[in-house]
């Protein structure tokens, strides 16, 4: 949906499917199917099939499921949906011709254009990417979140400085992946697949603290995928326009503990932690740390005369990381340059950071606290970054 924020989505998937790689841009492969309550906490996923023909052309593809006689019973209907990551650079087929061409393939009756879910046995797919055609049996496709439970079109209160809601998702879906990775083993699971996380044994969500919270984005997203979340910001402002955010949709979520909105500095030593902690860190050309917005004026004057960093807002972020660093065991942090070096200087380990918009205007930098989680992104969207691009992971950094 947005190609500036594809490096998180790719984090996504190697957080809840650490066994998967890259097939094509948006396209990953994994040894076996994963739990629904997983990837319906994700947010770039468009859905989940089982692969049954991979082929370099259309043509091919359309020859090789006609010779798998695929039948579907006498009272039973199938649908064919077309996925586009990008034009088959090889034998590409208009998308009606080759939906078709694949429908009768079938041997059965597709379901009429208007036909329901509970009206369709069958769910079929074909994904058109670069190297060729990939056809398959949908497994799983997400729900849409209902337009009432849309953070940015509904939330009373606004701010201009706030994290897309569509980032906010994916760094929850991020450290939730990373917390039921690392608690698989304490569940005593004697399964050797890594990717089969919670099938037969649920772990509770993980708590999730956003110490800059600012209207509440990150808060709400944790809490709407069942985290017991809860957000701290050291203005007052703040605080009362993410409660007041928050109370908007609270006879949505009856059944989960309500999150909690404090006033509080993210400097503090007395700030209570949890085991993850998301933030879209103030710091940038509109908000930053340690300054008044007097001050901050003025510091930006001087920074933007003289062409460096504000020296004071960097060496009080150093201040923040060192306190939050041991407040939880695995960290997601976005802010407005590249943060991996001064985390690495703050003591934290397991650091990977990828660009999330183009330009180096935001980067989300992840702290697991021991395994590094390595960014599929050897496939990126067409025109989305360029020649190049800084990623840090895997002990490595280096240009993409």
């Amino acid at each position: 949906r947005h190609t500036d924020f594809y490096p998180a989505h790719a984090l996504e998937v190697q957080a809840v499917a650490p066994e998967a790689r890259a097939m094509a841009c948006g396209v990953f492969l994994t040894p076996g199917p994963l739990p629904h309550a997983h990837m319906q906490r994700m947010d770039g996923l468009r859905l989940e099939m089982e692969l049954l023909a991979a082929e370099p052309t259309g043509m091919e593809l359309v020859e090789t499921v006609r010779n798998m006689k695929l039948e579907v019973g006498a009272s039973e209907r199938f649908s064919l949906a077309y996925e586009h990551v990008d034009q088959c650079n090889a034998g590409h087929v208009h998308n009606m011709d080759l939906k078709r061409e694949l429908a009768n393939a079938v041997l059965g009756f597709p379901a009429h254009s208007k036909a329901s879910l509970d009206e369709i046995t069958h769910r079929l797919a074909v994904v058109e990417t670069p190297k060729g055609y990939l056809f398959g049996r949908v497994r799983f496709a997400p729900q849409a979140v209902p337009k009432e439970l849309d953070f940015a079109s509904n939330k009373p209160h606004n701010y201009s400085a706030g994290l897309p809601v569509a980032l906010a998702g994916a760094a929850v879906s991020v450290a939730m992946g990373m917390f039921a990775s690392n608690n698989r083993h304490s569940l005593g699971s004697t399964s050797s697949n890594k990717n089969e996380s919670f099938n037969s044994r649920e772990v509770a969500a993980p708590t999730v603290l956003d110490p800059c919270c600012g209207s509440g984005t990150i808060v709400y997203e944790a809490w709407r995928r069942g985290s017991c979340s809860r957000g701290v910001d050291a203005e007052l402002r703040m605080v009362e326009m993410a409660a007041a955010n928050l109370m908007h949709f609270a006879n949505n979520f009856p059944h989960q503990p309500q999150p909690t909105i404090e006033l509080g500095d993210a400097a503090e030593l007395s700030l209570q932690g949890a085991d993850v902690i998301i933030s879209n860190l103030p710091f940038g050309r509109s908000v930053s740390f340690g300054a008044t917005r007097l001050s901050r004026r003025r510091h930006l004057a001087a920074s933007e005369a003289s062409n460096q960093e504000d020296y004071e807002s960097v060496a009080f972020l150093s201040e923040v990381l060192v306190n939050l660093r041991d407040k939880a065991e695995r960290h997601v942090f976005f802010t407005g340059r590249p943060l991996a070096a001064q985390l690495k200087a703050c003591g934290y380990t397991g650091i990977t950071e990828v660009p999330v918009c183009r330009g180096g205007r935001r980067y989300m930098s992840i702290s697991t606290g021991n395994e590094v989680l390595e960014p599929m992104i050897e496939f990126m969207p067409p025109q989305s970054y360029g020649s190049a691009m800084q990623v840090v992971g895997a002990g490595f950094s280096s240009m993409v």
